[in-house]
């Protein structure tokens, strides 16, 4: 009997109305090398005629297997008309031309030709390289560190969701409404917090209250997620004089603290944080940012209880200390420069500076006050529409602060610090805000709407609401001999707050474009948002690599993480990332030379189309040690697209 040998096959999906990022179907079918060809694969996978592609080529539909598979990429079958007949004289032309004269459009042709797009991690690499470029570009062009943090409004145009965490236990009580007790509801004067659920239809409230059950299940994961989610306390170098104040971003009081007995006076910036593992903290470094002095806090100390004020906790019993972990800006700098994205020190920050690229901080905590409980990345990404909670720590917000959510330049509705304490169920304690993702992850940041306040930055996201069991992932067989296996709770991404300026900018141009009063409150309100990093930020990828993932080595979490990371192994393994440079290049190769034969034809967009894939080879990053043909045609491809941009815009002036 024949031996068969399982591939991996990708099949284009002929139902695909638009040019869709990902149009094919991963399969696993069984091939015998020596008999099967194209004609008798595509039987095994049910396409009645198209093409088979491999490494840049269309295979002859009567090879056999072992003449052309090189056991690494996969196989790739664009299906085509059952009534189209290809002709025997078109078959010399080159790959790309023969796909497109079937009816396959050239951004599928190309993909299925393809040999970097296939390349394992290439399209993790490339995302995080473009990202990792602009996030450099955007270094100093305004301040990083000044964040804001806001009180959003729900689908009842009531202030999102909050729900505390009781001192005694750690139960999470939500509000009466998230789990469809609407008999419990209470209006407060003139607030508009909750009157309109007195007038939903007996649809809206069988909706809710199918909710209120999902939320109810959710619970008990939410309270088990909290235990690894902590205060954090900065201390500042005081100002003089020296007076208890709040802060003008909001960010808390600031209180005098005294630091390993020195006579030195310190300002106390709280914030979030969380067990990543079970001695590091991970957070933002924005969190412990002072807006007031401008300057990042020098000694922290946190807290897991869950009432959590400064001048209530006790040093060593309830308060503890940590440090940061030394040496994450430089490390994050030799990576970014080895991925080949251009990183001037111009753009590199002194000291515990935040910079677009380096918000992230770890922080590790004293070795008898390591955590059980501790968050690992979530696989799936975050999409649009997706429940979240943060799990945080807001602060008690002043004036200004208020009238930033409140006021004509926010919701503009009668919201006060009352309604706020009761819609936050006080502060200086852990709560979790109930929201969704407004956008899918853009650039590794994600858009939510959890009403949060100051003092939650660094704060972790959650989308998924069960624990994953080490069982389910590890690779190697688990008996009931065993012991239990590790439940892993994991996280989505960490709040970071949102630029102060970029806030103020949108408004302004709401202001501008807005025809009418009405309709510019309601974009300023939409302007209401809160951003997150997300695990598939390439800052956090790379500090994952380093800090983090060889603490779990060896450990049942490993297969887990293995999973997560494994895409991005192209940045830490020096002879993936090569081989990904050459499949580069040979792409750009074919791109120009499918480009000139399209030109040829007279068919100019198709021709563009190819030459701007081959010019993007090079402009994801810099690859290293180009030969001199290979920078003659990196600059041929760029002078391809300048030359047919410009006939195309001679001929529409025309």
């Amino acid at each position: 009997m024949a031996t068969q040998t399982p591939v991996l096959c990708q099949v284009l999906l002929r139902d695909v109305t638009e040019l869709e990022a990902d149009p094919f179907e991963e399969k696993l079918i069984h091939v015998e090398v020596q008999k099967d060809t194209p004609v008798t694969i595509m039987e095994k996978v049910g396409v009645l005629r198209g093409f088979l592609c491999h490494v840049g080529k269309v295979v002859d539909s009567t090879d056999v297997v072992m003449k052309w598979y090189n056991g690494c990429s996969p196989m790739v079958l664009v299906p085509v008309r059952f009534d189209y007949i290809e002709a025997d004289d078109v078959r010399s032309q080159n790959p790309a031309a023969r796909l497109v004269d079937a009816g396959v459009p050239i951004a599928h042709a190309i993909k299925s030709l393809g040999r970097a797009y296939w390349h394992r991690g290439f399209q993790e690499f490339s995302a995080a390289a473009t990202d990792a470029k602009r996030l450099v570009e955007s270094t100093s062009k305004e301040p990083y560190g000044d964040r804001a943090h806001v009180a959003t409004l729900d689908q009842f145009d009531s202030l999102g969701p909050i729900g505390p965490f009781r001192d005694s236990d750690g139960e999470l009580v939500l509000p009466p409404h998230i789990v469809g007790h609407l008999c419990q509801l209470q209006v407060r004067g003139d607030w508009c917090g909750l009157r309109r659920l007195h007038t939903l239809s007996v649809e809206e409230r069988a909706e809710l209250q199918r909710r209120g059950r999902i939320w109810h299940k959710r619970k008990s994961h939410i309270e088990k997620v909290s235990k690894a989610v902590v205060r954090v306390f900065g201390y500042h170098a005081a100002s003089e004089p020296l007076t208890p104040r709040i802060g003008l971003d909001g960010c808390g009081t600031f209180d005098e603290f005294l630091v390993d007995n020195s006579d030195e006076r310190y300002d106390v910036v709280p914030f979030t944080a969380f067990f990543v593992t079970p001695k590091l903290l991970l957070t933002t470094r924005t969190s412990c940012y002072n807006a007031e002095t401008e300057t990042y806090a020098a000694h922290f100390f946190w807290t897991d209880r869950v009432r959590a004020q400064h001048g209530m906790l006790r040093e060593q019993i309830d308060l503890h200390r940590c440090k940061e972990v030394e040496g994450t800006t430089e490390f994050l700098v030799q990576k970014i420069r080895s991925i080949g994205v251009e990183l001037t020190d111009d753009k590199v920050p002194p000291g515990s500076m935040a910079v677009p690229w380096n918000d992230l901080m770890l922080l590790e905590v004293e070795s008898e006050n390591e955590s059980s409980t501790y968050l690992l990345p979530a696989i799936d990404e975050i999409s649009k529409g997706d429940d979240l909670v943060d799990i945080c720590y807001p602060q008690r917000p002043n004036d200004e602060w208020i009238e930033s959510i409140s006021g004509p330049k926010g919701h503009d509705v009668s919201v006060g610090f009352r309604e706020l304490l009761d819609n936050f169920k006080g502060f200086e304690q852990k709560v979790v805000s109930l929201g969704t993702a407004k956008e899918n992850i853009d650039g590794g940041v994600v858009n939510h709407n959890c009403s949060l306040a100051p003092g939650t930055s660094g704060s972790p996201i959650v989308s998924n609401f069960s624990a994953v069991s080490c069982a389910d992932v590890v690779a190697s067989g688990y008996s009931e001999t065993d012991e239990p296996p590790t439940e892993i709770l994991t996280f989505s991404a960490v709040n970071c707050g949102r630029s102060r300026a970029e806030i103020e900018r949108k408004i302004i141009e709401i202001d501008n474009n807005s025809t009418s009063s009405n309709a510019a409150k309601a974009a300023r309100s939409l302007n209401m948002y809160n951003c997150a990093i997300a695990v598939q930020h390439i800052s956090f990828i790379l500090l994952y690599q380093k800090y983090i993932m060889p603490e779990f080595v060896g450990k049942k979490e490993s297969a887990h993480l293995e999973e997560f990371l494994s895409p991005y192994n192209i940045f830490i393994k020096p002879d993936v990332l090569a081989a990904c440079h050459c499949k580069m290049l040979k792409d750009a190769e074919d791109h120009n030379e499918w480009g000139m034969s399209f030109w040829d034809r007279h068919d100019i967009d198709t021709a563009l189309y190819c030459f701007r894939e081959g010019a993007r080879m090079f402009c994801i990053a810099t690859i290293p040690d180009m030969s001199k043909t290979e920078i003659i045609l990196k600059d041929a491809l760029q002078s391809n697209v300048s030359a047919v941009v410009m006939m195309k815009v001679d001929s529409t002036a025309a």
